[in-house]
Formats: structure tokens, C-alpha cells, sequence
């Protein structure tokens, strides 16, 4: 599952095994900040180029790997998986989601075939980390979201294609917040689910939604309300220049709301 993203790209690894690669990205506001948060394993911080231009951020970098590496190794280890190469093995950083993590199932929800899957976990260094697994592939986490009395709630968003298509909107709402809905561009209000979680003794939240006829997000409590509409040029932005999709369209065309519950997984 991709994200709706600024353009993120990766340079060639080398001659021995030259491949790109699309990374996670995160996207979601604390108090202070919009934070974009990218899984690059193995890309040092002195091999990034990043650029800001014309609302556009690139971020572009060269993972470089030990000359000899099997190419049926290469893909596990641009998507940063564990692998042994050739003496002891690599391990993802402090923050990881783990094969064997587990994994708590808030909510589900199945659009045009495909599941959707609100699930909650501790990552390797303790954050507290929802994702949007989809069709059992693991979704890029959002850890740790700060959210306060004025700032209501605070979300990450991934969808399939970028600038159309479905998205998922999902994230974290303070303690005080009595509804979570979205606002339709037809002047229709759907309500959504919050999800208070067990493990995490937080609650969260997910829209599942067409990009294209949404029109606001809001979380509401006795005493304000969160609009999370800002986000949404930068969050359903179209690529730069055509091109084919990576992957098909999920339709948008099911019934809102995601089916509750809780069940643990092993990862």
C-alpha cells in the first residue's frame, strides 16, 4: 500500500544491484509541527538530498549494499525486512514492527474485495504505532501522535495511487472528542468509529473514503472541534507527470464505517 506523499524517490543502489524503491511514508501533524516520517534502512542521514520546490518535497537517496548480495535478497531488503548476509544477521533499527510483534486488530473493513485492517502495536523501541494493513500486507506506521485539548486529533493518511482513488485517514483523537466524521463534498455528514485500544490506552480512528469526494475530516468535543481538511492538498496531491499506476484502483463505493472488535495477532 503507497501513501499519497510529497515526490520521495531513491537513487540507484550500484552496479551490483541497482534497483529503486518507493519507501513508507508517514504524514501527520503534532501541536508544533507537520512531520513526514520515512522507513529508509540502511540510507545514511550524509546520502539524502532533499529539496523543496514549488510545494513539491523530494527526497532522494542511495542505499549502498555489500557487493555480492543475492538478487532474490534484494527486495526484502529495500522494504528494510531482517536478512542474513553472509555472516550474522541485520536487524532492523529501534522503532521496527517486527514479524512477530503483536498486533492488536481494532477494526476492519472490506472495500471491492479488498480488507482493511485498523491494527495497534508497540514497535521495538516501545512507541505506540497504528497502521492500515491492507489485504494482510503491513501498512506504514504513525507512532507515537501527539494530540492535546486545542489539537484535537492528528492522522496519517496511505492510499493505493497517488492524487485519487480510496485513502485511508487514520489516527489518534484526545480523550474529550465525541465524534469523528467526515464531511462529503455533497454536503453529506458520515460518522466514523473511535476505537478506544487496550494495549496502547489510546483511541484511534479510521476513514476509509474516495479522495475525491471528501471534503473534510472533523473531530469534535464539548468544547471544539479539528478540522483536518488542510492537509488534504498536500495529502491527495496528483504525481508531477503521469504515469501508470503501481497498483490498481481500491473502488470507493461500500458503505461507510469499519466492522469493530478486537483481536490479537501475532504480527
Amino acid at each position: 500500500m503507497e501513501a499519497a506523499r510529497p515526490a520521495v524517490a531513491a537513487a540507484p543502489e550500484s552496479k551490483a544491484a541497482s534497483k529503486s524503491f518507493l519507501p513508507p511514508v508517514d504524514v501527520y501533524e503534532d501541536t508544533q509541527t507537520l512531520v513526514l516520517k520515512l522507513e529508509i534502512p540502511g540510507v545514511k542521514l550524509e546520502d539524502l538530498d532533499v529539496q523543496l520546490e514549488s510545494h513539491t518535497l523530494t527526497v532522494q537517496g542511495q542505499r549502498k549494499l555489500e557487493a555480492g548480495l543475492p538478487q532474490e535478497s534484494l527486495g526484502r531488503v529495500l522494504a528494510g525486512e531482517e536478512w542474513t548476509w553472509p555472516q550474522r544477521p541485520v536487524v532492523r533499527p529501534p522503532g521496527a514492527r517486527l514479524p512477530d510483534t503483536p498486533a492488536t486488530t481494532l477494526a476492519t473493513r472490506t472495500v471491492d474485495g479488498h480488507r482493511f485492517d485498523l491494527v495497534s502495536y508497540l514497535d521495538t523501541a516501545g512507541g505506540r504505532c497504528i497502521a492500515i494493513d491492507r489485504d494482510g500486507r503491513r501498512g506504514a506506521s504513525a507512532c507515537d501522535i501527539q494530540v492535546d485539548e486545542q489539537h484535537l486529533a492528528s492522522a496519517a493518511m496511505t492510499m493505493v495511487t497517488r492524487g485519487h482513488g480510496t485513502a485511508a485517514i487514520y489516527g489518534r483523537v484526545h480523550d474529550s472528542v465525541t465524534d469523528l466524521y467526515a464531511i462529503m463534498k455533497n454536503g453529506e455528514r458520515v460518522d466514523w468509529a473511535i476505537y478506544d485500544d487496550p494495549r496502547n490506552q489510546e483511541r484511534y480512528f479510521a476513514v476509509i473514503a474516495d479522495s475525491q469526494a471528501l471534503a473534510d475530516i472533523v473531530a469534535a468535543s464539548p468544547t471544539g472541534s479539528t478540522s483536518m481538511k488542510q492537509f488534504f492538498g498536500m495529502w491527495f496531491s496528483k504525481p508531477p507527470s503521469p504515469g501508470p499506476s503501481r497498483s490498481r484502483d481500491v473502488a470507493a463505493d461500500a458503505e461507510p464505517g469499519l466492522r469493530g472488535g478486537s483481536s490479537t495477532e501475532g504480527g
